[in-house]
């Protein structure tokens, strides 16, 4: 049992809107690499390449939209697609000024807590059945008292790649419309097809993410792979939340791909 969700599109080549570009950094005027691209809340959206440059391609109906380009420590910036045709230069964006947080050390005992999805059953699998740059595939989590996250884990099936290449995302859930990322720099994985076969354990100790209430950690695609998929063993009891681009709309379906995280809970 898979998850198969297919984004084709009816219209002609010649009806389309393509828009092309670079992102760079405005301090080095360097190429920013893996930059989200899109229209917030349509499921349209790209990523830039490792040379800053990306390719979009819209409908005719969304050219009174405006583009959102966003990265993890950058300012977002949003561009209206009209003022996107006229643009001859690259799209600059702008360092976010960061306040590092407080770590205070409490007198508190912790335990350990396993969080999320967790299967070693290949039986169900989920997850990436098309090539689409910025689809993402998370699980929703919960903690009643504060928890530092430790240790993210995954069980990977079926790989037709010889590797793999993906982002890690972590988000503070405010409401059913708004996640907050909890990270300050991007988190790039990569693994060979044989290590899938085992449970990848990805520390995140010193990332110093502490959540509280809901939460969602997340898988991303920001690498052309080409053709193929790669699926998660996931449990047919559990859910999963998947978006087309990470400028678009979460939609829950009824299968629990196989991520979880380890966690120091207050208690």
């Amino acid at each position: 049992m898979l998850l198969s969700y297919q984004f084709a599109t009816a219209q002609s080549s010649d009806s389309l809107i393509v828009l092309e570009g670079q992102v760079v950094d405005a301090q080095s005027s360097g190429p920013l690499s893996y930059v989200n691209i899109g229209i917030a809340n349509k499921n349209v959206g790209t990523v830039s390449a490792e040379d800053g440059q990306f390719r979009l391609i819209l409908r005719p109906g969304q050219a009174n939209d405006t583009l959102s380009f966003s990265f993890i420590g950058y300012e977002t910036l949003r561009i209206p697609v009209e003022v996107m045709f006229a643009l001859r230069i690259p799209v600059v964006m702008h360092r976010k000024a960061v306040k590092l947080q407080e770590i205070v050390v409490k007198n508190h005992r912790y335990k350990a807590r396993f969080f999320g999805t967790f299967t070693q059953s290949a039986i169900a699998q989920a997850g990436f059945s098309e090539n689409i740059l910025g689809k993402e595939c998370g699980v929703m989590m919960r903690t009643r008292r504060p928890t530092l996250l430790e240790e993210v884990q995954i069980n990977f099936g079926q790989c037709s790649y010889d590797s793999v290449y993906f982002r890690l995302n972590v988000y503070q859930v405010m409401d059913k419309n708004t996640f907050e990322p909890l990270l300050s720099t991007p988190q790039y994985y990569a693994f060979s097809r044989a290590e899938l076969v085992q449970t990848l354990a990805l520390d995140i100790r010193s990332l110093n993410i502490q959540v509280q209430g809901d939460f969602l950690i997340s898988v991303e695609y920001y690498r052309d792979l080409g053709s193929g998929n790669l699926y998660f063993k996931s449990a047919l009891n559990k859910s999963t939340y998947i978006r087309a681009t990470s400028i678009g709309n979460w939609k829950k379906v009824h299968i629990g791909i196989s991520l979880g995280v380890f966690g120091q809970v207050e208690q």
